[in-house]
């Protein structure tokens, strides 16, 4: 696939026939393939690394997968993970990690997250993983991490923007929200605040009460820019908590 797309000889038509026979083949050697797609998902070719995730996709997502053969795929997910530098590959292998991935795989994925926020090399699309290996079933440890996420200044306000705005309709643990709301109101970014207002309504009624009082004081405060001090006064009106607002300010 690879020097056929750099030929520019790539039959997009046959590459989707040749994935739906793979997807079927009950002798298909997975070893070989993962090999390979190690390799092209990280490869300088963008359009390879996007055919190389379908592959790799559609290999996941395979009827009759035995355990052997899902540990092998999250394998080379999380090599993919924790290589690529490409924002799109990144998010759409943080997908893949659900409740078909094998634990040891997960213990592995929530353990290259947490490298990551810690050294530095974090994206936001680590975040989705989290949140979805947290939502398949009782997993404290996820929910730490992400946590962490929001709270480690490793972590740039860009990248918390963007993870808040993917995880808006994904449900979050207390343990989650409590580091969102102490992130609106500890952050100097006026974006990163906007987007965490913007949110919260949709995770639910637990994350306004938890930010009840930081909205109340960014209306309040004069310093504050326009946008900032309008959109918490708008989200306190709407909020379940109105009637206890400070009586002068609505």
């Amino acid at each position: 696939m690879p020097s056929q797309i750099r030929a520019g000889t790539f039959d997009s038509q046959a590459f989707r026939a040749s994935q739906a026979r793979a997807e079927r083949d009950a002798n298909l050697d997975l070893h070989a393939i993962c090999r390979l797609l190690e390799a092209d998902l990280v490869d300088a070719n963008m359009e390879v690394r996007g055919h190389a995730v379908v592959v790799l996709g559609g290999l996941v997502r395979r009827i009759g997968n035995t355990e052997a053969d899902r540990q092998l795929l999250a394998s080379t997910v999380l090599s993919c993970l924790d290589k690529s530098n490409d924002q799109g590959i990144q998010l759409m292998c943080s997908t893949l990690i659900d409740h078909r991935t094998p634990m040891s795989a997960i213990a592995q994925f929530k353990d290259l997250a947490a490298r990551k926020i810690a050294d530095g090399t974090a994206y936001s699309s680590l975040a989705i993983g989290l949140a979805r290996v947290a939502t398949s079933g009782p997993n404290p440890d996820a929910d730490a991490v992400l946590a962490d996420f929001f709270r480690s200044p490793s972590v740039s306000d860009d990248l918390k923007t963007r993870a808040i705005f993917s995880l808006q309709n994904m449900p979050l643990s207390d343990q989650v929200l409590d580091a969102v709301a102490e992130l609106l109101s500890k952050t100097k970014s006026d974006e990163l605040k906007l987007k965490i207002i913007q949110v919260s309504p949709k995770f639910g009624e637990h994350a306004m009460e938890r930010e009840h009082h930081t909205l109340l004081a960014l209306e309040a405060n004069l310093s504050e820019s326009e946008k900032v001090r309008q959109a918490a006064g708008n989200a306190l009106r709407a909020s379940p908590q109105a009637d206890t607002a400070v009586p002068g300010i609505h």
